[in-house]
Formats: C-alpha cells, sequence, structure tokens
C-alpha cells in the first residue's frame, strides 16, 4: 500500500526556518526535519547521523510512518545489506548531484527489500566538514528533477545553517572552559607565590631577631651579666601583657615573633623537628609541616596558660577524594587542587591562624583568641563550604568529601600532641557518623580513655601470653583440597575472657602497636608452620595474614619479613598478605610501591573484603595482586536482594579473571552457597560450612584428608 501525500513545500521549509531563527540545537533540527519530511513529503522513513555527537550521547535520530510489521522489516534490511549502511549509496545509486552544499544520491531498488520503493541519501557539509547525513526511504520512485528533491536541497541548506551555528555555539563553550581553566591554574601560581613572599619576608624579619638576640646574649656574657636599665630577657615573659611588662614601666622588649599576635598564616619559625630527613614545609602547598604546627600549638597553650582568655580551637581538616584526582588526572592534577585547597582555607582565617598541611589528605587548622566554641563551629562550617565547591584540577572539575573534627584548646591540654590526638578523633568521628562536622566532646573523651586503655591491655598481652591464634582452612571448590590456611589473632583476657577481634584490632591498628602485633602474628605462624611441616608429609599450604595499610607503608615492613621468614628457614612463598580494599584506597599510590616491595620477596598479596570499597579497574590493573576475596556480606545477601548479590559476586569473579588472580570467597556457610559460588567459576572459599577456625594441631588432618565436598556441611 502506497501512501499518497503532497509535498507542501511551504510548510516543511517553514518549520525548519523557525527553528533555525531560535538558535535550536542541531539534533532538534534534525528531529524537525525528518518529522516533517515524514509527514508532508513521499517519505515514509528517515534515519540521521549527526558526526558531531558521540555514540554514547546518542548519534543517530529516526522518524517513521511505517506500521509495525513494515517498519521491522526495513530494520532487518539495513542491518542486513552492507551497501545500505550510512556513507553508501551502494551499486543501485544513481550519478550524485551537489546541490547547494549538499549532496543528494537516490538509490533504486535498495528500499524494495522492505517493501518501499527507492532510498535517498542527503549529506550535509557545515564549514568543510561532514555534519549530517540524512537516508530517506519512500514509497515510490523518486526522478531527477522532480519538486521532493528541490525540497531536500532547501532542507539541506536550512539544517547547513544550523550546523554551522551550532559548531559556532560548541567552540564558545570550549573557549570559555579553556579560559577557565587558565584562570586556576594562573590563580593557583599567584597564591603560591604569595605564600613564599611572605614566607620568604617573615624568614627575613626572623634572622634580624635572631641576630638582635645574639648581640644581647654577648653583651649579658660581661662581668655584669646584663645590660644597664635591662631587664633579663625571659621568652616566656616578654610577650605583650605578659609580667615583665607589668613589673617594668618603660622595659626593653625582645619578642620572639612566634609569640606575636600579627603571624602571616601558615608561615612560622623553622623549629627542629624529630626527624631530620621530614621537611619543615610542604613542598606542594609550602605550608607548614608537623613540627611547625606542633610548636603553633604549644605557643597557643602557653598563652592560655598565662591568660584563662586565650582560648584556642584546633580543625583536623580531610579532604577525600584526592585519591582518584591523583588517578585520573596525574600529580599535576594532584597539585593544582592540593594548592586550591590551601588557598581557600587561608582565606578562611584569619592572619593571627595558622594553617598546616598535616599528611596528603589532612589539612589542620589552629585558631587563636577563640571565646566559645560555637565561633570554632561558624568557621568549620565556612571552611566545609568553601572547600566542597569543585576545583578545577588542569583537565576537569571535581567536587572533594569534606569532613572537620574540632577540638576546644580548654586547661586540660598542655601539650600539643593531646590537642592533634584528639583533633584527629573528632574528624574520625565525622565520618563514622557521615556529619560534615563533629566535635571532641564527653562522649569522645570517653572512647578515647577506652581506646588509650585498650592500647595499653593489648600491649601486656604481647608480653603475658594472653595472645594466641586460631586458624581457618580454605577449600577448593573443584576437588575439595586445602588450598591455604588464614591465621586469627585471638586475645584471651585474664579478667574479661576472649575480647572479639573488632573490639581491639580496629585500636590497635590506628597506633604504633599494630607493628608489634605484626611481628608476633607472623613470628606464631612461622613457629606453626614448622609444626605441620613436621607432622605432615606433604607441602603446607599457603598461610594468610591480616595486615593494614599503615603495616605494609613501614618503611621496616619488607625487611621485617624477610629476616623473621628467613630466620625460622621458611621461603617468603609460603605467606599471603591481606590487605581490605578500603585500606587500599587511603593511599593508593604509596600502597602500590609498598605492596610491590614485599611482593618482590616472594609473598602473595590479596585484597580482603572485596567489594565493599570503591577501587577503580584503573587502580586494581596497577596494583600487585595474586587474589581478591569476595567479602561475606556478597555471599550471604546481606548487603541487598538475591538477585543483587549474585551479580556482584559474578562481576568480582569476571574481574578477578581480566587481573589473572585467585577468588576466594568468604563467610561460606550453606550448600546453596557452595553451589551458587562454584557455578560462577569461584576457586576456593572458607567459611563455616567447612570449618570454624580451629587451633594449630587439628588444622593437621584437615591438611592431610582435605574436604568430600558432597558432605561438607555435615562437618
Amino acid at each position: 500500500m502506497t501512501i499518497d501525500r503532497r509535498i507542501d513545500l511551504t510548510a516543511l521549509i517553514g518549520s525548519i526556518a523557525r527553528l533555525a531563527e531560535k538558535s535550536g540545537s542541531l539534533r532538534d533540527a534534525v528531529e524537525t526535519a525528518l518529522e516533517s519530511l515524514c509527514a508532508t513529503t513521499p517519505v515514509a522513513f528517515g534515519r540521521a547521523r549527526l558526526h558531531d555527537a558521540a555514540e554514547e550521547d546518542g548519534a543517530y535520530v529516526w522518524r517513521s510512518d511505517l506500521p509495525d510489521r513494515r517498519l521491522a522489516a526495513l530494520h532487518s534490511a539495513l542491518s542486513e545489506n552492507p551497501h545500505l549502511a550510512f556513507g553508501s549509496a551502494g551499486a543501485d545509486g544513481i550519478s550524485c548531484r551537489r546541490l547547494a552544499g549538499a549532496t543528494v544520491t537516490a538509490v533504486e531498488g535498495a528500499a524494495r527489500m522492505s517493501g518501499l520503493s527507492c532510498a535517498v541519501y542527503l549529506d550535509v557539509a557545515a564549514e568543510g566538514r561532514p555534519a549530517i547525513t540524512l537516508q530517506l526511504f519512500t514509497d515510490r520512485t523518486i526522478e531527477e528533477g522532480e519538486p521532493f528533491l528541490l525540497a531536500l536541497r532547501l532542507v539541506g541548506d536550512q539544517l547547513e545553517s544550523i550546523a554551522v551555528a551550532d559548531r559556532f555555539r560548541a567552540a564558545v563553550a570550549g573557549a570559555a572552559r579553556h579560559s577557565r581553566r587558565l584562570v586556576a591554574e594562573r590563580e593557583a601560581l599567584q597564591a603560591q607565590l604569595e605564600i613564599r613572599d611572605a614566607r620568604i619576608e617573615h624568614l627575613e624579619t626572623e634572622i634580624a631577631e635572631i641576630e638582635a638576640a645574639a648581640h644581647l646574649k654577648t653583651y649579658r656574657s660581661r662581668d655584669s651579666n646584663e645590660l644597664p636599665g635591662v631587664p633579663p630577657y625571659d621568652a616566656q615573659a616578654a610577650v605583650p601583657g605578659g609580667p615583665a611588662a607589668d613589673d617594668q614601666e618603660q622595659s626593653f622588649e625582645l619578642v620572639p615573633s612566634s609569640a606575636r599576635s600579627e603571624q602571616v598564616p601558615g608561615v612560622a619559625k623553622p623549629q627542629e623537628t624529630e626527624s631530620e630527613s621530614e621537611p619543615l614545609y610542604d613542598a606542594r602547598t609550602d605550608l607548614p609541616r608537623r613540627a611547625i604546627l606542633e610548636d603553633r600549638i604549644d605557643q597557643a597553650i602557653r598563652r592560655r596558660q598565662r591568660s584563662p582568655k586565650n582560648l584556642f580551637a584546633v580543625l583536623a581538616i580531610s579532604a577525600d577524594g584526592l585519591e582518584k584526582v591523583a588517578i585520573e588526572a596525574g600529580e599535576e592534577g594532584l597539585d593544582i587542587v592540593t594548592s586550591a585547597l590551601s588557598r581557600r582555607l587561608l582565606a578562611q582565617v584569619r592572619s593571627a591562624d595558622t594553617v598546616a598541611h598535616f599528611d596528603p589528605a589532612t589539612f589542620v587548622v589552629v585558631l587563636e583568641e577563640i571565646r566559645v566554641l560555637d565561633e570554632a563551629l561558624r568557621i568549620a562550617d565556612r571552611i566545609v563550604k568553601e572547600l566542597q565547591r569543585p576545583i578545577w584540577s588542569g583537565s576537569s572539575e571535581t567536587v572533594l568529601g569534606v569532613r572537620v573534627g574540632v577540638v576546644f584548646g580548654g586547661p586540660a591540654y598542655d601539650r600539643a600532641r593531646p590537642v592533634l590526638r584528639d583533633a584527629v578523633s573528632a574528624l574520625t568521628r565525622s565520618r563514622v557518623s557521615r556529619t560534615p562536622v563533629a566535635v571532641f566532646d564527653e562522649a569522645a573523651q570517653h572512647e578515647e580513655e577506652i581506646r588509650r586503655r585498650v592500647e595499653v591491655e593489648v600491649g601486656e598481652a604481647l608480653s603475658s601470653e594472653q595472645l594466641f591464634l586460631e586458624f581457618q582452612p580454605i577449600v577448593s571448590l573443584q576437588d575439595g583440597r586445602i588450598d591455604g590456611i588464614e591465621a586469627f589473632l585471638r586475645w584471651r583476657h585474664p579478667e574479661h575472657g576472649l575480647i572479639p577481634p573488632d573490639q581491639f584490632i580496629p585500636i590497635a591498628a590506628q597506633s604504633p602497636l599494630i607493628h608489634d602485633l605484626g611481628v608476633w602474628l607472623l613470628e606464631r605462624s612461622c613457629e606453626q608452620v614448622k609444626a605441620w611441616q613436621k607432622a605432615l608429609t606433604r607441602t603446607v599450604p599457603t598461610i594468610d595474614l591480616n595486615v593494614t595499610a599503615r603495616q605494609i607503608l613501614h618503611e621496616r615492613t619488607a625487611g621485617r619479613i624477610k629476616d623473621i621468614v628467613t630466620r625460622h628457614g621458611l621461603r617468603c612463598e609460603q605467606f599471603r598478605f591481606d590487605i581490605s580494599e578500603s585500606d587500599l584506597m587511603a593511599n593508593p599510590a604509596a600502597s602500590v610501591k609498598a605492596l610491590d616491595e614485599i611482593r618482590k620477596l616472594g609473598c602473595r598479596i590479596a585484597i580482603d573484603d572485596f567489594g565493599t570499597g570503591f577501587s577503580s579497574l584503573r587502580l586494581l590493573h596497577a596494583m600487585p595482586i595474586d587474589a581478591v576475596k569476595i567479602d561475606r556480606s556478597f555471599v550471604s545477601g546481606s548487603r541487598g536482594s538475591g538477585t543483587d548479590q549474585l551479580a556482584v559476586a559474578r562481576t568480582i569473579v569476571q574481574l578477578a579473571r581480566t587481573l589473572e588472580a585467585e577468588v576466594i570467597a568468604e563467610g561460606v556457610e550453606t550448600q546453596d552457597q557452595f553451589r551458587f559460588l562454584r557455578s560462577i567459576g569461584c576457586g576456593s572459599a572458607q567459611g563455616y560450612l567447612f570449618s570454624a577456625p580451629v587451633s594449630g594441631p587439628k588444622i593437621v588432618e584437615m591438611i592431610r584428608d582435605g574436604y568430600p565436598l558432597e558432605t561438607s556441611s555435615q562437618r
């Protein structure tokens, strides 16, 4: 059946022209053109390709007046016949004619496969480059010179003008983005120069004052030991309003710049550090590091001790997302973002305050002359809003997650480190409670007291044989043999009995105590492996030991592993170290380097609790890993519906294959879980279906006999 349509040139061209006058998008214009052509011309089906649009953004547009059955036949013909593809007129095409910037080609016979009579191609170029390709199918043969081709020429003219305007707008938008990027880079460089200039000026003043102090000391070394009319120099008392000023109406004051109220933000007199290798100023931001920060807090404490009104507050500020910037924009992008953060922080504080770069993702602000806590909280809220604004990284805009921990410098503090410790503790509470700002209060103090008590008692447990190990087998899902054995640290308290691991290991992981626990764990594991070797005729499976980011990032960890394993007459290849995905993401660049050092010893590496973090595929490919462990929540279904958990588990197995890594499922407790994991290609599993964690001697029989998989649920 042929649809009889009269060509209404006025209506057709008018609709396209009106859209061009409104500066509509090229996509809108093409959609209008196709709709008008199908309504007012012999065109029964039309489709268009937009050459400037990306495939994922939708580079194709189509319209049709055909019934569903004929439309399906046409789609089939288009997919099965290469000569109907865009840009190809095919063997049936008549000669092309140039029509005012648009090329029209009629193709006889090609469309008949779908019950139509003719196919026409219209190529529209803008400024010499292809912009649109229209492919139109009609119910009757189109002859050269008839009005329909004139209509197409006019449509091509209108679409060409809209395409030129569309490209012009895109060029203007690109230039604007480039301009904004240049402005951001210029501001970042200018801020760095201003910080450095202020630092140089301040240090020059410091040098002059140090020289004056040296001259004064020389005079005091004479017989009188002091100048006539000049009181002895007292760095503690010689501050504005201090005791020296009260005792002498016309006293000579030599005031160290570190005690002045007017200071250059982020710049202080260099002090001695605990480690000579640690720089006083951060190379990326030119802000003070920890040594100078502690000196500033100590000064604030001394001022508060002399006058209770001189209160202060310390803000620990984390910028979550810098690791993603480092991965996507590289070190140069990280420099731009970090510099922008420091510049914004400096703009939110007063000249008497201090801004320091505490660690790669944490800044600390010391707020002087705070009278009430609300004042510090208002500044903290202002900082959160300012730092959460989008930041240009050199290639794209990024939005960081910002959290602040606040501690009020009251009479309870007499040293800098407890203040910093409590500020970081408040920051941790902010992350746990998912609130932008958290204050170190009585509840936090109670938690901190519990944490300190646990630290002390764990230290005592190390030296009093309260700790012991249990082991859980890792079973092959193919043949039931023992593939590996994971060691678990246990604590039997003399008064409280067995302490759950989640009540002491996370606390130990935040302190240097974790290194002592790690050494103890490896020593005892080596002793157990030696005992198993004596009792067995076969090779002992790989031993899995859990480690934290703090452990692997310690510069001596790789050396300690090698020394301990070698001393026990074992090989590093017998051990696999498990680190959680969230720990890896805390500092991915440093983690890659540290894990690579451990892996070079021969040890194997596994990502624990896989699927619970936010690691990117690019990052995982960079990680030196040998195995991934599927978190128990995806095995048990506690993270969502059964369908969701199955999809996640399958995805993890597929991802592990691309990484050429083993897959181990944790927390397997039922036969259904076992069968599902084996069906998706999971290699090994551990859980109560096979065995609870047991003592070392009980593992020997398990290693020797393995597990009959059909009866493992009865064990």
